[in-house]
């Protein structure tokens, strides 16, 4: 199996990006209040996206990331340190504004790198 490189590693973050797009359209159709379970698991699938994103940010070359600089990609990698580890200080109000504009920017990045590639 060989091993994974920023043409893929890209790839998993737009796809990432375009299933928090997704969740947020369903989120808007869900009253917290009124349906707990169904916002919440809608929110925790956010979550994991976000998680798949650092990872893969992390994983990039530093080629990528330095050719980049507007894009905060060591910020991405903390959220996703505290997403996976200290998960319990996690606040629905950093997320939404990481997910508003911050994914916008960077899912234009990520597919500009990618049509470099091509």
């Amino acid at each position: 199996m060989s091993p994974r490189g920023d043409v893929e590693r890209l790839n998993d973050i737009l796809v990432c990006i375009e299933r928090i797009g997704f969740a947020e359209l369903a989120l808007a159709d869900v009253d917290a209040s009124q349906e707990p379970e169904d916002f919440q698991l809608i929110f925790d699938s956010i979550l994991y996206n976000l998680v798949i994103i650092g990872e893969a940010v992390n994983s990039l070359s530093d080629g990528v990331q330095s050719v980049n600089p507007e894009i905060p990609w060591k910020d991405i990698v903390s959220m996703r340190n505290i997403l996976a580890h200290r998960y319990f200080q996690v606040s629905a109000k950093v997320i939404k504004a990481t997910i508003d504009q911050p994914l916008k920017e960077l899912a234009k990045v990520c597919q500009s790198e990618l049509d470099s590639f091509a």
